[in-house]
């Protein structure tokens, strides 16, 4: 067996076995580069500081987006690299390399990626926001409130998020510091890999019916028919057909439910204990204080925009896909 000091990862002579609680204390406060909590949390801090630098310099306060699908690989990288080619962790890596790919091939396609890589167009909400629109963030109009906004929220926040997501790599990697190392790849890690991967499917095709169904209805639109002409869904203005048919928002629920997924390594990495520790706090996150409000918004501007969409939600679940309650009309 391979014995471990808490605090860094160095043979010993006093073989430990710590919690995930007490070796994230002690990376995070102990600021030992040899520590993979430490230098995850650095990243961290790093990138959500040139996030505000560049986002403030130039106006655009949309670089998180660009780094959406990248940083929480590196989050998972950084453990990996700390325990090379241990099995779960070489599972966790391979999943969220697959994540990235598709995500960020999906952003670039998108028009998410210019030059210069600070450029490119900023999120339609956070103009929305900025500029009083939406009647209960009108605080948001004063300019210091703002750069608060900007550096609380967008950056710091958004850029904790994104670590915390990732951080059960960091649980698992706890489990390889144990006298007798992680237990062995099983039936429940098999399980959980083929999860992870049907909501990354799950996710492909949601993205892929809107992309097609957003090119096809602007292809028109720019072809010059009057959006008053246009047929079917691309007349009511969204899409409502395929996955979108079951759920209003089948990306978010397959996003949110990816990284529960992902959350579940970590416990069976170190089994025995509680079920729960505090790499959960990434997926509360998520769902709380990410997908709840940021969907919130989303569908305010939208329903603004399209008369038929309140229908639409009356008819068809928010996240979990479900059979319509009735048929929307076809107009």
């Amino acid at each position: 067996s391979r014995f471990f000091f808490a605090s860094g990862g160095e043979p010993g002579a006093m073989p430990s076995c710590v919690s995930p609680y007490d070796e994230a204390v002690m990376g995070f406060f102990g600021m030992d580069m040899g520590n993979p909590h430490t230098v995850c949390a650095v990243v961290c801090l790093g990138v959500a500081f040139v996030c505000f630098v560049v986002g403030t310099v130039t106006g655009n306060v949309s670089q998180v987006d660009k780094l959406w699908s990248i940083v929480p690989v590196v989050y998972t990288a950084i453990p990996f690299y700390f325990a090379p080619m241990e099995p779960r962790l070489t599972l966790m890596m391979f999943l969220a390399i697959l994540w990235g790919v598709r995500l960020t091939y999906n952003f670039y396609r998108r028009g998410g990626y210019t030059w210069p890589p600070w450029s490119g167009e900023e999120d339609y909400r956070w103009p929305l926001l900025r500029s009083g629109k939406i009647p209960a963030f009108k605080i948001l109009t004063n300019k210091y409130v703002w750069i608060i906004f900007n550096l609380t929220f967008i950056c710091l926040y958004q850029n904790l998020l994104l670590f915390m997501i990732a951080s059960p790599a960091l649980g698992a990697w706890v489990a390889t510091k144990c006298p007798d190392g992680a237990p062995p790849l099983g039936l429940m890690d098999a399980a959980l890999a083929v999860i992870f991967l049907a909501l990354l499917a799950l996710e492909t095709v949601a993205d892929n019916t809107q992309y097609k169904f957003q090119e096809e209805k602007y292809r028109q639109i720019n072809g010059g028919t009057p959006r008053e002409k246009l047929q079917g869904d691309y007349g009511v203005g969204f899409c409502r057909t395929g996955v979108f048919a079951w759920s209003r928002h089948p990306n978010y629920f397959a996003e949110q439910a990816l990284w529960c997924t992902f959350y579940w390594f970590s416990y069976v990495a170190n089994p025995g204990g509680c079920p729960f520790n505090w790499t959960l706090a990434g997926c509360l996150m998520l769902i709380v204080s990410i997908f709840g409000p940021s969907t919130w918004l989303t569908e305010s501007i939208t329903k603004e925009k399209y008369p038929a969409y309140a229908e639409y939600q009356a008819n068809v679940n928010m996240f979990i896909p479900s059979p319509p309650m009735t048929k929307t009309k076809a107009s």
